[in-house]
C-alpha cells in the first residue's frame, strides 16, 4: 500500500493549521505541512503503524498517529488509507469527534 487519500475534513483541517500557523511565521506552517505528508506518506507503506483509541471513538476502524502534537486520524481502505481528520492534540478532541460523527 503507498497510497493516501485525504477526506474533505481532513483537507479542511490541514488547511485552518497551515493558516493559523502562517500568520505568525510561514516557513514554519509550511514545514508542518510537509512534515504531515511524509507522516501520510509513511502511514500507506505502513498501514497498520496507528492504534485504535477507543476513549476518542468506538470505531475500531479509525485510527491514530501522533505527529508532533498532531493526531492524523485515518481509515484502511482497501489499498489505500484515507486521512480522516487531522487535529492538534490540546484540543478537546473527543468533543470534536462527537460534533462531526453527530453531522454538525
Amino acid at each position: 500500500m503507498t497510497r493516501y487519500i485525504i477526506a474533505p475534513g481532513a483537507a479542511q483541517d490541514i488547511e485552518e493549521i497551515v493558516e493559523h500557523i502562517a500568520r505568525d511565521n510561514v516557513n514554519a506552517a509550511l514545514e508542518l505541512e510537509g512534515q504531515l505528508i511524509d507522516a501520510f506518506c509513511r502511514l500507506a507503506k505502513f498501514p497498520n503503524s496507528g492504534h485504535s483509541r477507543r476513549d476518542l471513538t468506538e470505531d475500531r476502524q479509525t485510527l491514530f498517529w501522533a505527529e508532533g502534537m498532531y493526531l492524523i486520524l485515518y481509515r484502511i481502505q482497501g489499498n489505500a488509507i484515507e486521512i480522516a481528520a487531522v487535529l492538534h492534540s490540546a484540543r478537546d478532541v473527543p468533543r470534536i469527534l462527537r460534533h462531526r460523527n453527530s453531522g454538525r
